[in-house]
This record gives C-alpha cells, structure tokens and sequence, in this order.
C-alpha cells in the first residue's frame, strides 16, 4: 500500500505535503539594451572580441576592413587626377567610403580624446591622409588605423545584435 503524502492540520483539516522540494521561481534578469556611442574605445574592443562573440569579431572584420580597403585602392588606383574630378565615379566611390566611415572614426575619436572638436580632427585627418596622401607611408598608417576602427565598430554593433536562436 502507498503510503500517503497527506498530514492531518489541527485548524483546517487535512493539508496535503508535496513529496517534491519546492524551487523559488526562475526570475529573469532585464537586460538594457547598449548604446555603442556610450562605450569607451576599451571596452568596444572587449566586447568585439570577447570569446563569446568570435563569430561577431570574424564577420565584422571582413565587413568592416571592406569599406576603408576599397576607398584607399580606388582613390590610389583609379582617379585620375588630370580629369575634373565631379566627372568621376570612382572620385564618388570614394566619397560614399569616407562617408560610411566617418561617423564611426568620429566616433572614436570624440570617445578616445573626450573632445568633438578633436573628435572630428582626428577624423578628418585619417580620412583623408589616406585617400590624398602621396606618401605612402601615411596613407597605409591611414588604413590600417581606419581597418581597425571599422572593423571593431562592426564587430560590435553585431556582437549587440546576437541571438541565440532555439536550433543552436
């Protein structure tokens, strides 16, 4: 015969004892979602590339050397600078790269220098030391500075957009 789970209370009658330990419930943390602007250029390069956004930091990368690596090619390779330049669509290839580039080096430099004014410098002058310059030395140190930028700066706006969706 079972044996009964069920206790005889004094005031109410029977009360019945559960045989299982009860847990508190399961309360879920509420998770405010990140500003990119807000982070500072350390913590940007922590989150882009911590072990648990690798995928993030790998796709970013490529998405993100992309734009500067074909502004420094094109505005080396394929303006001519005998021509008006309005005349030209790789002169407006260029231009839609800086474009695309700018806020995020901005960015950046506003964060790294805690200054708009020396924000927007620092902007304007990798920006364009790399397109213009004809030293190459300055025009590499340009890209690779604006690769890195960029590729952080993608790597963590997709690092914040990650899911894990219920087939992983």
């Amino acid at each position: 015969m079972k044996k009964s789970n069920a206790v005889k209370n004094e005031t109410s009658g029977l009360h019945i004892v559960p045989s299982y330990p009860t847990k508190a419930p399961r309360v879920r943390k509420v998770v405010e979602p990140i500003d990119p602007s807000t982070l500072t250029v350390i913590e940007s390069a922590k989150l882009a590339f911590s072990h648990k956004h690798r995928r993030a930091a790998m796709i970013g990368s490529v998405l993100g050397a992309w734009v500067p690596l074909s502004a420094f090619v094109v505005s080396h390779t394929e303006v001519d600078y005998t021509q008006p330049l309005y005349a030209q669509i790789a002169v407006w290839v260029v231009v839609a790269c800086l474009g695309f580039s700018m806020p995020k080096v901005y960015q950046w430099g506003k964060n790294a220098f805690h200054s708009a004014l020396a924000g927007m410098c620092f902007a304007l002058l990798t920006e364009t030391l790399m397109v213009v310059s004809h030293n190459i030395y300055l025009s590499v140190a340009g890209l690779i500075i604006l690769v890195g930028i960029n590729a952080v700066s993608a790597a963590v706006n997709l690092s914040l957009q990650q899911r894990k969706p219920s087939y992983l």
